[in-house]
C-alpha cells in the first residue's frame, strides 16, 4: 500500500480518483470537440454563401433545410452555368471574391480552379460513399449530383414510333421550325453535349442542324414550357430533370435516349480559398453530401452522386450508353465552341 504524505491511504485514492475523473472528462470533450467546433463555428459566422447552377427550387430547398438544421442564413445566387462562371471569374479578377460553395454542371472550370489554387480542399464525411467518377481523388471538387443530355419531345404533336431515334435524325427536314435548344454559354449541359457531338460528327452537324431553323433559348425550363404548348414541340439536347416532373404529372412529353449515347454532365461543388465563411462552407458540404440531402437530389430527376442513393423515375447510369466529351479539349476550347455556335446560328 502506497501513503500519501501528510495522507492516509484513502485519501490517495480519493485523490488519484479525481485526477483520473478529470482526464477522463478532458478526454471526451477533446474527442467530441472537433465536430462540434466546427458546427459552433459555422453557426458563430451565421452566414454562407451559394452560387449554383441548380434549378432554383431544388437549390433553395437544400439551402433552408441546411439553414433551419444549423441556424444559419443562407444566400442562393441562382442563374445558367455560363452566367454563373462569369460572375465567379469577374470576382477572382476584382480580387473580390464574395462566395462560399459553387457548383456549376461543368467540371472543367473546377479543374482549372484547383490547378490555380484558387479552391480548398476539403473531403466531406461520407466522400467515400460517392462514385469515384463523380469526386476528384484529392478532395477539391465532388458531384453533388449529375444529369443526362437528352431529346425530348411534345407527345400529342409527335408519336413516339415517330420521335428521333438519334443526334442525326434531328437534320431531317421534318423537323424545320419545330426544334429548340439551349445555347453553350447559358447551359453547362449544351456545351457538354456540342463538344460531344463534335467528336461524332464535327462542325457539319451544326451547319445541318441549322437548316432547320431551330430555336436557341437559355434556360432549359423556358424551353420545356415552349414545348409542352407545342410552339417548339422538339427540344434537341435536353435535361433530363427539366422533362420527367411533367412526364409523371401526365403532361404530354417524353424522353428519347439517341442511339448514339447520351451525355453525363457532372455538377461539381467545391469550396473557395479563404472562403468568407469556411466553416459554414464546411458544414455545407458535409450536409449536401448526406443522404438526406441526396435523397432530396434523387426526387428531383437528377442522379445523386452517392452510391447508395439509387436515381428516380429513371434507367440507372449502368443501363445507360454514354458520350464522353474531353474535358482537357473543352477546358482549351470552350469560348472557341461558342463562338463557332453562335457564328453557324446566326446568332453573330
Amino acid at each position: 500500500m502506497i501513503t500519501l504524505k501528510g495522507g492516509t491511504t484513502m485519501e490517495f485514492y480519493k485523490k488519484t480518483g479525481c485526477v483520473l475523473v478529470v482526464c477522463f472528462v478532458a478526454f471526451a470533450l477533446a474527442s467530441t470537440g472537433g465536430a462540434e467546433t466546427i458546427v459552433d463555428k459555422a453557426k458563430a459566422e451565421g452566414k454562407f454563401i451559394f452560387y449554383t447552377s441548380m434549378d432554383s427550387k431544388t437549390a433553395n430547398l437544400l439551402a433552408e433545410n441546411f439553414g433551419k438544421k444549423y441556424g444559419i442564413t443562407p444566400s442562393v445566387y441562382r442563374s445558367g452555368t455560363g452566367k454563373v462562371l462569369a460572375k465567379i471569374e469577374a470576382e477572382f479578377a476584382a480580387k473580390k471574391a464574395m462566395w462560399d460553395v459553387a457548383q456549376v454542371s461543368d467540371m472543367a472550370p473546377f479543374i482549372v480552379w484547383a490547378r490555380k489554387g484558387l479552391i480548398e480542399k476539403y473531403k466531406p464525411k461520407d466522400f467515400d460513399k460517392f462514385f469515384d467518377y463523380m469526386k476528384d481523388p484529392d478532395g477539391y471538387w465532388l458531384a453533388v449530383k449529375s444529369n443526362t443530355s437528352v431529346i425530348a419531345f411534345n407527345t400529342d404533336k409527335i408519336k413516339k414510333a415517330e420521335a428521333p431515334k438519334s443526334w442525326k435524325d434531328l437534320l431531317d427536314p421534318k423537323w424545320k421550325g419545330m426544334i429548340s435548344m439551349s445555347n453553350p454559354y447559358y447551359a453547362g449541359t449544351t456545351a457538354v453535349n456540342i463538344a460531344c457531338i463534335l467528336e461524332l460528327y464535327g462542325w457539319d452537324y451544326y451547319r445541318a442542324l441549322a437548316k432547320n431553323q431551330p430555336f436557341i433559348g437559355d434556360s432549359h425550363g423556358a424551353l420545356q414550357t415552349m414545348m409542352i404548348s407545342a410552339e417548339r414541340p422538339l427540344i434537341a439536347e435536353q435535361n433530363n430533370y427539366s422533362v420527367l416532373p411533367g412526364k409523371y404529372k401526365g403532361q404530354p412529353c417524353d424522353i428519347v435516349y439517341p442511339v448514339e449515347g447520351v451525355t453525363l454532365s457532372p455538377g461539381p461543388a467545391g469550396i473557395l480559398k479563404n472562403a468568407p465563411h469556411p466553416n459554414a462552407a464546411k458544414l455545407f458540404m458535409d450536409y449536401i453530401c448526406s443522404k438526406e440531402a441526396q435523397e432530396i437530389i434523387a426526387a428531383k430527376y437528377y442522379y445523386p452522386g452517392r452510391v447508395d442513393v439509387p436515381a428516380k423515375g429513371q434507367p440507372s447510369l449502368g443501363e445507360l450508353k454514354f458520350l464522353y466529351p474531353k474535358i482537357s479539349w473543352l477546358i482549351e476550347n470552350k469560348q472557341k465552341l461558342i463562338d463557332n455556335f453562335d457564328t453557324i446560328m446566326g446568332r453573330k
